[in-house]
């Protein structure tokens, strides 16, 4: 009796699993129609290429970094950077190991490298990337939040700068979205003013994007649109006589307006600390 029964059972689970089966395959049939999943599946698959040691062997080119190097694939990398294109031409088409070198931190061409890959990148630190600042006479926060979001916002500025020299547009906007999540979080008297005097040492060009983006952020600070961590209200007003393109830049955006920068403070006294100045 018990051999008749275990058989009884294992028939009937099979039949489960050949229900759940259809099931399962049911719903992907049904999920194949639908975009946005089979370009998940093609980015799980590509994800596979850069990840999976059973693929190294199909990597046909090297990026150097410094003493880095990343092994890659022509097809996807070259498809998504014209600089890098026109660098493995200049190698040569059959030549073979492809290695192109460029001059970066490592940690910022593993998060592009990453991007072209995954249509995104993981912040982490490694391979020695400063914990400080690239513009000179900048500190280290004290905070250790404060610390993480300013070493964010320089990984996510050098990544902006790498993808604008190699020429990868849908990765410079990313970056910008980036920085701009951050700042949404982040301390605003403390990393506010630092991430100011990098990208305005570190980035020397007028109308910038980056530029826009701390512009903005600014604004809704000022204007009490968006929140400041538990900030005073006042405004680092140090930052327009040390930096004075960013004093200029914010001028401009105010400039529809038609007003001085200390009317524009006192049009919103009820939010801002206008007597007490943040020094």
């Amino acid at each position: 009796m018990s051999s008749i029964q275990d058989f009884t059972d294992e028939i009937r689970a099979r039949r489960r699993r050949d229900v759940e089966h259809q099931a399962h395959q049911a719903q992907i049939i049904h999920f194949s129609g639908n975009m946005v999943m089979r370009r998940k599946e093609l980015v799980h698959n590509l994800t596979r290429l850069i990840l999976d040691p059973c693929f190294s062997d199909l990597t046909d080119m090297t990026v150097a970094a410094r003493h880095v190097g990343f092994r890659c694939h022509k097809a996807i990398v070259c498809a998504q950077s014209r600089v890098i294109r026109e660098a493995c031409r200049e190698v040569g088409v059959g030549e073979r190991p492809c290695i192109v070198k460029i001059k970066c931190h490592p940690l910022v061409f593993r998060c592009a490298l990453e991007y072209l890959y995954t249509c995104d990148y993981t912040f982490y630190l490694r391979w020695d990337f400063p914990t400080g600042f690239l513009a000179m006479g900048q500190t280290v926060a004290v905070d250790p939040v404060d610390r993480l979001d300013c070493c964010e916002l320089s990984l996510h500025l050098q990544v902006h700068i790498l993808a604008n020299c190699l020429r990868i547009p849908s990765l410079k906007y990313f970056t910008l979205w980036r920085i701009a999540r951050v700042l949404e979080r982040s301390s605003f008297p403390t990393v506010f003013p630092r991430f100011v005097r990098e990208v305005y040492r570190t980035i020397p060009r007028q109308n910038a994007l980056v530029k826009s983006i701390l512009i903005d952020h600014a604004d809704k600070v000022i204007c009490g649109l968006r929140g400041r961590n538990h900030y005073d209200g006042r405004f680092p007003k140090y930052l327009f006589n040390e930096v004075s393109g960013f004093s200029r830049d914010f001028l401009a955006g105010r400039s529809v307006l038609n007003m001085p920068l200390d009317d524009y403070l006192n049009e919103w006294d009820g939010r801002i600390a206008t007597k007490s100045w943040y020094c």
